[in-house]
């Protein structure tokens, strides 16, 4: 999936390796978000961060 979305952090586009990001439900999953394809996004340790800081 990562190599799908041209390698790099969904978040600030830095390039990544599969051992560089996480996956992030977009919509929650304790909300219902699916583990899907479509409802994750690659982010860096940085960017997961940041998202569950700022409540998303």
């Amino acid at each position: 999936m990562l190599n799908e979305r041209g390698g790099k952090c969904e978040g600030c586009d830095t390039p990544a390796t599969a051992k560089d990001v996480k996956g992030h439900h977009i919509k929650r999953h304790a909300d219902g978000g699916a583990t899907t394809k479509e409802n994750t996004a690659n982010l860096c340790t940085d960017c997961h961060k940041l998202v569950h800081k700022n409540g998303q």
